[in-house]
């Protein structure tokens, strides 16, 4: 057998022996779309970046969030901020997007579908995360971290915010945790 006959033998899985390991190969292709996406960023930074079944988010440096699908279109470009987008959060149905701003102290919810719950609400503090509630779309709750974490229901007349938690610092990660239910018989 010759080298390159060797080098054949070994590479083929179907004469390769069990003890020796075949590494998966992973084959992937470069879109334009993506590279769209790239020029979009040529002259910012992305600052955060969050994840849907449906969509990504993604903020920048000066402000702007951007909504792309999976393949790197771009579905909306808000002007959200003053400032660098610090966090980003998606509503689980995928109707509502909240972003903040530790620099213009801002929370900014944005519908995806419809302006109904759109708002922009100041804060006197740095904003370092927002997390919508897991029925924002018919209980528009969410939550807001700052030096203080605060629950914050938008109603009829504005929005009431009680406090959670105090005097520890910035909160700097919210996450909204399934509860598990049980029925009771």
């Amino acid at each position: 057998m010759t080298d390159v006959e060797e080098a054949q033998a070994e590479s083929d899985p179907e004469t390769c022996s069990d003890d020796d390991e075949v590494e998966p190969s992973l084959k992937y292709e470069r879109t334009v779309k993506a590279q769209l996406t790239s020029i979009i960023f040529k002259n910012t930074e992305a600052t955060a970046i969050t994840v849907n079944e449906k969509f990504i988010v993604l903020g920048d440096v000066g402000g702007q969030v951007f909504v792309l699908d999976h393949g790197g279109n771009i579905n909306r470009q808000i002007n959200a901020h003053k400032g660098p987008v610090t966090c980003l959060s998606v509503d689980p149905e995928g109707e509502y997007v909240a972003s903040c701003s530790s620099q213009d102290n801002t929370v900014v919810i944005k519908g995806l579908y419809s302006m109904d719950k759109d708002m922009s609400e100041p804060y006197h503090s740095h904003v370092f995360s927002v997390e919508l509630g897991p029925n924002f779309s018919s209980q528009s709750h969410y939550v807001v971290g700052t030096d203080r974490l605060t629950y914050n229901e938008k109603g009829f007349f504005g929005s009431k915010r009680t406090l959670i938690n105090s005097g520890e610092g910035p909160i700097w990660t919210t996450k909204k945790k399934k509860v598990p239910t049980a029925t009771l018989r």
